[in-house]
């Protein structure tokens, strides 16, 4: 992650980790809909070795695609480059506080739109599609959505992840406009403060 927004300030300074933090929320939202709600589908039925391994790989390309974040490749940079030395770790603390206390919602939302949107009820669990019990020995097969509260729960994290992660989208761009101006203002600042030190140093 370090890396690729390293090579994205490279290419653009001012707009380049933004443009970086945007492509890798939306790869995220296109995978993690993937692998939430396509591949159970397309696996439904699959002995469980199969399912499990297709689902490892697919997890490690999930990670791939999605490497360069935004918290070292985007997130810490911007903020400390808008800061003087002096306020570089009480800003990051900040950032780390707000971002702790909106991770914490996710979950009483999901379950507040499981039971209000979805139906999801605790006293019931109906079966979706049960099938036939497997007789002993025989091969034991993935079944992700046999129940239906399976698939609420499943449909209730995708709502809520892919509609954060858009909104997350939109906010990024509002830096288009106004991190160029604060990273000018610090590093006119800094640029001011160097050249007083310089005009105060003995023999000049």
């Amino acid at each position: 992650g370090g890396v690729l927004g390293d090579w994205a300030e490279s290419v653009d300074r001012y707009r380049g980790r933004i443009a970086l933090a945007q492509v890798s929320i939306f790869l995220g939202t296109i995978v993690f809909t993937f692998d939430l709600q396509v591949l159970p589908r397309l696996l439904d039925g699959a002995d469980m070795l199969t399912a499990g391994l297709v689902y490892a790989v697919c997890l490690f390309f999930t990670g791939i695609l999605t490497i360069g974040g935004t918290g070292a490749a985007c997130n810490l940079p911007i903020i400390l480059s808008c800061l003087k030395d002096s306020h570089r770790t009480s800003g990051v603390a900040i950032e780390r506080f707000f971002g702790s206390i909106a991770g914490s919602f996710a979950v009483p939302i999901v379950g507040v739109i499981a039971e209000n949107y979805f139906g999801y009820h605790l006293d019931q669990d109906d079966m979706l599609d049960p099938g036939e019990s497997p007789a002993e020995g025989d091969v034991k097969v993935f079944q992700p959505f046999a129940t239906r509260r399976a698939m609420v729960v499943g449909d209730s994290i995708t709502l809520v992840s892919v509609i954060a992660w858009l909104f997350c989208i939109s906010i990024w761009s509002v830096l288009y406009f106004t991190y160029p101006v604060d990273r000018l203002a610090e590093t006119d600042a800094e640029e001011e403060a160097l050249l007083g030190d310089d005009s105060d140093s003995p023999g000049r």
